[in-house]
């Protein structure tokens, strides 16, 4: 039962985030094995076990693949340079402004700045999408003090998924400002 218990809740850690749903997962798997289920403290256990096994093998393959070069950019996303104030991670976390024309200069050059800072879709290949989201949701919400105090693997992995997200969100922003703006120029030139 442990073994099975083991398995399922590795397997469901490779792919949920969520502690929750990798307890039903194992629960799942032992009534399916026609276990008995143990305390939720066992239950809850072998959770905690299984998740932090498969994030550090998942840490572990993102690191193997990143460069000497990649993680020292990486590295340097945690440090104040002299002429600012901030935190490049500070920047990275900024949300993109209300879809408008007003802020698609802002939203692009926000964008370029991303794109600058590298592929990141290949490192992360393994991840399921939905790890990436916590994951990026976990580096939204640790400074750059706290990310300097977690391993490397898993702060590069975080940073990662952290820059691809935005990327995604701030892509998002500007596809939709272009598509209002061309829907409204559509709908001028139709009415004239």
């Amino acid at each position: 039962a442990r073994h099975v218990a083991a398995v399922a809740g590795y397997q469901a850690a490779l792919v949920m985030g969520r502690a929750a749903d990798i307890t039903n997962a194992i629960i799942g798997a032992l009534t399916n094995a026609r276990f008995e289920l143990p305390a939720f403290s066992t239950l809850e256990r072998t959770t905690l076990h299984a998740r932090a096994l498969a994030h550090r093998k998942l840490c572990g393959n993102v690191f193997a693949r990143l460069t000497a070069e990649e993680r020292r950019a990486l590295d340097r996303l945690l440090v104040i340079p002299v002429d600012q104030r901030r935190t490049p991670v500070q920047t990275i976390k900024r949300l993109p402004q209300r879809p408008s024309r007003k802020h698609l200069k802002e939203s692009v050059d926000h964008l370029e700045w991303l794109e600058s800072l590298g592929n990141v879709g290949t490192e992360l290949k393994d991840i399921a999408p939905s790890l990436i989201r916590d994951f990026a949701k976990q580096a939204r919400t640790t400074d750059a003090g706290e990310l300097k105090d977690f391993t490397p693997a898993k702060r590069y992995t975080l940073l990662l998924c952290l820059i691809h997200r935005t990327k995604a969100r701030t892509r998002d922003a500007v596809a939709g400002t272009l598509v209002r703006r061309i829907s409204t120029i559509h709908k001028r030139a139709k009415n004239e």
